[in-house]
């Protein structure tokens, strides 16, 4: 139980870098897939239509789909695909998703989505190094046993901020590299 709460709090702690705070717009929260076992990952070529994204823009889908990602691994998704979204030297990604899988290894699961709203904003530092920060606001989950009954609870966290390093790769996706709580 006590596992779940770090969890969701680690996965506050995601990804480093540090930019100058610009006026963030706040994202509107993406519904997630019905089906928890599914995780779709976004590809350079899917993530847009036309063109291919700016350093700037590519960065921030990625950080948007690690956000929409964690959400569905607290709520029980495998953590595989999680996995990709992060190198290894990003400590916070790897401490939280050990905590993911610690707790599904307890049979447990968020009933929600506990990455509810965020705003991000990213400075190109060049075509393929980003620093972003985002200020999150988490919502309270219950955390749901293999019974369906409630094991704890998980309070709301309002405008928690983060720093971000994001690196392209030579595929041209995204990396986070490193991820730090400021506030």
């Amino acid at each position: 139980m006590r596992v779940i709460t770090g969890i969701l709090a680690v996965a506050a702690l995601i990804l480093s870098g540090c930019s100058e705070a610009a006026e963030p717009t706040t994202l509107p929260a993406q519904p997630s897939p019905a089906s928890p076992s599914a995780l779709p990952l976004a590809t350079p070529a899917a993530s847009t239509a036309a063109a291919s994204p700016t350093a700037d823009e590519g960065a921030e889908l990625a950080l948007e789909e690690y956000f929409r990602s964690a959400n569905m691994v607290a709520k029980g998704a495998a953590i595989d695909g999680h996995e990709l979204l992060y190198s290894d030297s990003c400590e916070a990604c790897v401490s939280a998703t050990a905590d993911f899988a610690a707790a599904q290894q307890e049979g447990l699961r968020a009933d929600g989505d506990r990455f509810a709203r965020w705003s991000i904003d990213t400075q190109n530092e060049s075509d393929k190094l980003v620093l972003a920060t985002s200020v999150i606001d988490f919502d309270a989950v219950d955390l749901i046993d293999g019974d369906g009954s409630v094991a704890d609870s998980v309070p709301a966290w309002s405008e928690a901020t983060f720093a971000w390093t994001l690196r392209k790769q030579p595929d041209g996706s995204w990396l986070i590299v490193q991820g730090q709580l400021l506030q």
